[in-house]
């Protein structure tokens, strides 16, 4: 069994390794940031994968190993490096497709319940029953809600649009600007400014 604990390197091994490998994906901005979208990063990841696949397991990346610590990351950069290596992994090293299937068939996502960010398989695949969705139930599908302010800002540095992006009034926590702070340096190619209210991004 792979230990999510262990697969993937910490920031302090990260910074010592250079990888030659395609920068991002082909339907991706130039402005867009994948620094995780490399083949060094998938393989770490693959061996985990391979045994969920077979054992049909939970694959939990806690916050107490990756985000505490001298050497922590974000949750955020956390979460996108995980999907950074899946995406790798399903464009160059799927031959059969098995890892796009298993994409299909599983769920990623942020959990500070659970501590981390999880990979399972939806519930039917579990052999769990779940009712029928209809359109009342969407809005719970989330174990916790994720705020809006923060979505947008996650889509738009995913994303390819250049346009800056403003976010007004908003009721930033001290707590909130200080960790959208962090996770915002430690990116490239932005600019930005963050207040209480006001939150502004610009890609370079």
């Amino acid at each position: 069994m792979n230990d999510p604990n262990t697969i993937l390197p910490s920031p302090a091994y990260d910074n010592r390794v250079t990888v030659i490998a395609k920068a991002r994906p082909a339907s991706a901005s130039r402005r867009s940031n994948y620094p995780y979208y490399k083949e060094y990063y998938a393989l770490q990841l693959k061996p985990a994968i391979d045994t969920q696949i077979q054992s049909k397991s939970t694959i939990i990346f806690r916050y107490s190993v990756y985000c505490e610590g001298p050497e922590k990351i974000s949750p955020t950069s956390l979460y996108n490096k995980i999907n950074q290596c899946i995406r790798f992994l399903c464009d160059f090293l799927d031959n059969d497709g098995k890892y796009e299937q298993w994409r299909k068939e599983t769920d990623i996502f942020r959990s500070p319940e659970r501590g981390g960010v999880i990979i399972e398989y939806i519930p039917e695949i579990r052999g769990v029953k779940t009712p029928e969705m209809k359109a009342d139930s969407i809005d719970t599908i989330e174990e916790k809600p994720y705020p809006k302010w923060k979505r947008k800002i996650d889509d738009y540095l995913e994303g390819d649009d250049i346009t800056p992006l403003v976010l007004t009034k908003l009721a930033l926590s001290k707590e909130e600007t200080e960790t959208l702070e962090k996770e915002l340096g430690e990116l490239k190619g932005i600019e930005y400014s963050i207040e209480e209210s006001i939150v502004k991004i610009v890609k370079i």
